[in-house]
C-alpha cells in the first residue's frame, strides 16, 4: 500500500464493487470510507480504463513532459474542461496534480520536465514604482493582457 493512500488496490476495488455490484449510494460509500466523491469517481474511471492495475499507486511519482503540463494548464484556464476531465484527457494520475500546476502557473512559476513539477520563477523580482506599475498595467491592457509581451 502506498504512503499516499490509506487504501490498497484490493480495498479500492472492494469499495467500488459496493456501488457497482451492490448498488449502494456513492455518497453513503464515501461517507463510510471517509473519501471524497471525486476520489471515488477517479478510482472508478481508472478501474474501468485500466482494470485493477489502475488502482495501484506506485512509490515513485509519474513524470509529465513540460508541453503536456502547459497544454493542460491552458485548457483549464480557457475553460475547456474541469480538472477531472482534463486529468482523464491527458492521463494525469490525479486532478489535484493539475490543480497544483495551475496554482503554480498563476503564481508566475514555470513548469519543468521533472516529477516535482514547477519550480523555476518566470519573473525576477524587483521593486517597482507606482508609475511603473501603472505603465505595466496600461501596456497589458493595450496588448490584450499579454504579460509575456512585456518581458520580451
Amino acid at each position: 500500500m502506498s504512503k499516499r493512500s490509506k487504501y490498497s488496490a484490493d480495498e479500492k476495488l472492494h469499495i467500488l464493487m459496493e456501488n457497482l455490484e451492490e448498488s449502494k449510494n456513492i455518497s453513503d460509500i464515501c461517507h463510510t470510507y471517509k473519501i471524497n466523491d471525486s476520489t471515488f469517481y477517479m478510482w472508478k474511471y481508472k478501474y474501468e480504463r485500466y482494470g485493477i492495475e489502475g488502482l495501484v499507486e506506485y512509490k515513485t511519482s509519474k513524470k509529465y513532459p513540460k508541453e503536456l503540463k502547459h497544454q493542460a494548464i491552458i485548457d483549464y484556464l480557457n475553460g475547456y474542461n474541469s480538472y477531472f476531465e482534463l486529468a482523464k484527457k491527458y492521463e494525469i494520475s490525479d486532478p489535484g496534480i493539475l490543480k497544483k500546476w495551475v496554482k503554480r502557473y498563476n503564481g508566475h512559476r514555470e513548469s519543468k520536465d521533472n516529477a516535482k513539477g514547477m519550480s523555476l520563477s518566470m519573473t525576477k523580482g524587483r521593486r517597482t514604482t507606482i508609475e511603473e506599475r501603472v505603465e505595466i498595467v496600461q501596456f497589458c491592457i493595450d496588448n490584450e493582457h499579454n504579460y509575456e509581451m512585456l518581458l520580451k
